[in-house]
């Protein structure tokens, strides 16, 4: 499945950057480059890990989708 981009020119929220630092890269071992975040210890959850990585995931693409209050959503 291709991972969709950003436009040339546009930045993703900052929101969104900040989840996707978190789940994927915010700690490195140390006298290594390699990288890892939550999701990778989520994972060692059985069952219920892949769900808390997955509602951590989902409500930050869901926020900008939310309608506004005072807006009608017709």
């Amino acid at each position: 499945m291709p991972v969709p981009r950003v436009p040339p020119g546009r930045r993703p929220p900052a929101r969104l950057e900040i989840i996707a630092d978190l789940l994927d890269s915010r700690w490195r071992f140390p006298g290594t480059g390699i990288r890892f975040g939550a999701d990778a210890h989520l994972g060692l959850l059985a069952g219920l890990g892949p769900v808390v990585s997955t509602v951590i995931s989902g409500s930050g693409t869901q926020a900008g989708r939310a309608p506004r209050p005072g807006r009608c959503c017709a």
